[in-house]
């Protein structure tokens, strides 16, 4: 039998690492690494520990840097609103609402006048009394007319604006003021937002002190930006704000299936055209998204979004710029002002407008303190609860202060590379991985439609490949593809495709990213592809969720490995001569609305079982390649840096990058300013898999990676492919490009798996 992945026992040694005297860990856990650019630090390095000092120094450091950086810049000086004529008046068929169109006039100083028009709506006095002080005030953009009408329902005086791509005023003031003022398109139409607020403070019957705005998408970046930029308006919420104002691009790289400064167009229309040089390095931008929510400080403030949002809006880098922002809200003892409203599903539906309302209300005191939102037995309950879903709620230095003196010492540099391997990612135990198509998860053979809709795991390809869903090992969930001119008796070669950090978006990529596993079934493989523990479909399975279910028993990427050994089983369980045998059976009786569709997917070569995976998914890869022979190839892309090189110096944060911030291996945090120590390194990890067919794509501009490190580490490793003879079984490729999985990347990964299959 082949010697697989074992579990590790967590036992209590006292000893320093390859010593038996004192203990694994230090007194200490290391340093919080800083992903985010730091917001209470002024540019001289003085550090900001008061809201005056916020208030006085940082807060117009920061906007300055988000303008010249990202935004563009705002006019210096205002237009006067000059008149404001109502052009037409309907009253509601119910006579209980008002709705006003009002043409407003605004004079450039030194310029023209620009004229446009809102539509207000409020209810009637009779039907809704107005609040002692006047109504509350609701913005929101011209294609979101239902949202003010919900706000006047909810007696607000909502306002709706032209600056949304259905009716745009704010390209008139662009040309207006330039060149003085940059500003691109979107901060121009929160420049359009702030003008309305003018004609707000002229309004009777609203109270000027709670004037609230929401939009959503780039709607939901304008409104955000809108409120950091004008004090007046004490309320927002960004409905899937996405990069880079609520997701910051730091977390939005091609290796997060993100919306980085190149996606879609944007540099140059929404945001300046500058931003293209952060591309390869969002890191290095001087300031990100999460200074936007702190500008909003100490006002209240949401970001709303969906966890399996495709279209850049990433539940990750809200969480992550959040908590950051907090930090700025918490100088002024406001930090239940900002939150993050999570909801099901994707970008676009479960929007739920009322609950934004359901904000405004807590915001401005009209939330009933007796009848709370949410029930909590015996109490009332805190309205909007801080819950993370992702890493971002990890907390390293508890896991530490936990667990970190029972560790045992890892193996010697001299035992097995499986007994190191395994002390350092501990692989939970996991039963062997028969395959099933029918279970609670899914439906006989297919996921359900809204799964397949929502996660877009369907094929758009003209009918070339076909698709049928398994569950396998730990009740995982992935899908089979395979070429729909395969006949039965045909036996095909098969390859499992792993996924980079897509945190919402599981194995599909969002925008501009290829989709690997589609363009492999169509060249002739079968594919099985699958969402990876704590992302896609199983994102609530990651982060603080995993620790608090195995402690301090295993890891998360231990899993993920565990999970690829779990589909290796399943492929067995394809394979011609096996698929039959009672190792791969689950004794289910099938017929009626159980049907076995394992039984269209065409028998697999066991022979040729390929891997492969992008930035996570290929160190997954290539440790699950190293442990388990059944793998004949292996396809790395933009996987590793080596570990005993990646100190905090070198730009990528170093280890903490694996132990902390994804909380992927926690006990690498116990070498940082020891890295050397660390038990084992990739140059030992391709040796393990040599002379097995292996790609390795290493972009020399891997924002996660140091190249001449990577490289240096391939050429040592490559003897090893040498020494067997089998120099051409190792492919290596150093694209001078950034981290990213284009077609590019595709049609190689498919070259490659046909030749390393014949």
């Amino acid at each position: 039998a082949l010697k697989g992945v074992v579990s590790i026992v967590v036992v209590v040694v006292i000893g320093l690492l390859g010593n038996t005297e004192g203990s694994v860990a230090n007194n200490a856990p290391p340093p919080q690494a800083e992903y985010l650019q730091p917001l209470l630090t002024t540019k001289n390095g003085t550090k900001v520990t008061t809201a005056s000092e916020w208030m006085n120094s940082r807060r117009d450091e920061v906007a300055t840097l988000l303008m010249d950086n990202i935004l563009g810049t705002l006019p210096t000086t205002r237009p006067k609103l000059t008149t404001w004529n109502v052009l037409n008046v309907t009253n509601s068929t119910d006579d209980m609402m008002t709705s006003s169109y009002v043409e407003l006039k605004f004079q450039i100083p030194g310029g023209p006048m620009i004229p446009f028009v809102v539509e207000q709506m409020k209810p009637q006095d009779s039907s809704l009394p107005p609040p002692p002080n006047g109504r509350p005030v609701f913005l929101t953009q011209w294609n979101h007319r239902p949202w003010a009408v919900v706000g006047a329902s909810r007696n607000y005086v909502g306002i709706r604006y032209p600056g949304a791509d259905t009716g745009d005023i704010s390209p008139e003031f662009q040309k207006a003021y330039a060149p003085n003022a940059s500003m691109a398109l979107i901060v121009a139409r929160a420049f359009v937002a702030s003008l309305v607020v003018d004609y707000v403070n002229v309004l009777t019957g609203v109270n000027p002190s709670q004037i609230c705005i929401s939009g959503h998408s780039r709607n939901g970046k304008q409104s955000l930006l809108a409120a950091a930029f004008d004090k007046r308006i004490t309320a927002v919420v960004g409905s899937s704000p996405g990069s880079p104002i609520s997701s910051p691009y730091y977390f939005g790289s091609a290796n997060y299936y993100g919306e980085g400064p190149v996606t879609g167009g944007v540099a140059g229309k929404w945001w300046l055209q500058s931003i293209v040089q952060y591309a390869s390095h969002p890191e290095t931008l001087p300031m990100d998204g999460h200074g936007v929510l702190a500008l909003i400080a100490p006002r209240h403030a949401a970001v709303a979004h969906g966890w399996s949002d495709h279209e850049g809006d990433s539940v990750f880098a809200d969480e992550m710029g959040y908590r950051e922002a907090m930090k700025v809200f918490d100088l002024f003892n406001a930090s239940k002002n900002l939150r993050i409203i999570a909801r099901p599903g994707d970008h676009h539906g479960f929007n739920q407008y009322q609950h934004y309302f359901d904000w405004f209300d807590h915001a401005f005191g009209y939330a009933s303190s007796s009848f709370p939102l949410g029930y909590t037995r015996g109490s009332v309950s805190e309205p909007y609860p801080i819950n993370f879903l992702t890493p971002a709620g990890f907390n390293y230095s508890l896991w530490y202060e936990l667990y970190a003196q029972n560790v045992p010492p890892p193996p010697g540099k001299s035992a097995d590379l499986e007994d190191r391997i395994n002390w350092l990612i501990q692989p939970p135990p996991q039963g062997y991985g028969i395959p099933s198509t029918y279970s609670e998860d899914g439906g006989p053979g297919q996921e359900w439609s809204y799964v397949s809709k929502m996660m877009e795991h369907g094929v758009v390809d003209g009918g070339n490949v076909k698709q049928v869903s398994v569950v396998f090992g730990n009740s995982i969930s992935g899908n089979i593809y395979f070429p729909s001119k395969a006949k039965k008796g045909d036996v095909l070669p098969v390859i499992i495709w792993l996924h980079p950090y897509g945190y919402n978006t599981g194995y599909k990529g969002c925008y501009q990213q290829a989709d690997p596993w589609s363009a492999l079934a169509e060249a002739g493989f079968v594919v099985l592809a699958y969402d990876q523990a704590g992302f896609g479909m199983r994102q609530r399975e990651g982060g603080t969720t995993f620790y608090a279910r195995y402690k301090d028993r295993a890891s998360l990427f231990g899993l993920l490995v565990k999970d690829v050994t779990a589909a290796i089983d399943t492929i067995h369980c394809l394979g011609n001569q096996t698929r039959d045998s009672n190792l791969c059976s689950t004794q289910e009786k099938f017929g009626g609305a159980y049907q076995n569709q394992l039984t269209e997917i065409p028998s697999v070569d066991i022979s040729n079982i390929l891997v492969a995976g992008y930035s996570l998914g290929g160190n997954v890869a290539l440790h699950a390649a190293a442990l388990d022979k059944r793998i004949t190839g292996v396809a790395a892309f933009a996987a590793f840096t080596p570990f005993r090189l990646d100190t905090p110096d070198k730009g990528t944060k170093g280890l903490a990058r694996l132990y902390d911030l994804h909380a992927m291996i926690p006990r690498l945090g116990l070498f940082p300013g020891r890295e050397s120590e660390v038990p084992y390194d990739y140059d030992e990890l391709l040796e393990a898999i040599a002379p097995r067919n292996t790609l390795l794509v290493t972009p020399q501009q891997d924002r996660d990676a140091t190249y001449s490190d990577v490289e240096a580490c391939i050429t040592t490793a490559a003897k090893a492919w040498e020494s067997h003879g089998a120099a051409k079984n190792l492919v290596h490729e150093a694209p001078n490009v950034k981290t990213q999985m284009t077609t590019v990347e595709t049609v190689m990964l498919v070259a490659w798996a046909k030749n390393a299959t014949n």
